[in-house]
């Protein structure tokens, strides 16, 4: 498991299907500091500025201007969007 120094970086995996979100955690989360959101509000509310890396569901269900918002949050932050 991470050691969450301050020096690990920070991916908020972000997913409405609840397995395959906690996958991604599951297999992160010995490399890196790792948060989950089940939604793209919950998303918004997690983010800040310690966030480096979003994984991203791109076909999440409900309003996808939720997940929309998440990338002016912070330049520093990189997006990865998947799709499966």
């Amino acid at each position: 498991m991470s050691d969450n120094s301050p020096d690990t970086p920070t991916v908020l995996v972000v997913d409405d299907e609840s397995d395959v979100a906690d996958l991604y955690a599951y297999r992160l989360e010995d490399a890196f500091s790792v948060r989950t959101a089940y939604s793209g509000e919950e998303a918004i509310e997690t983010v800040d500025e310690t966030v480096d890396v979003i994984l991203l569901d791109r076909r999440m269900a409900g309003d996808g201007r939720a997940t929309r918002c998440l990338h002016p949050f912070g330049s520093h932050i990189t997006s990865v969007v998947s799709s499966w």
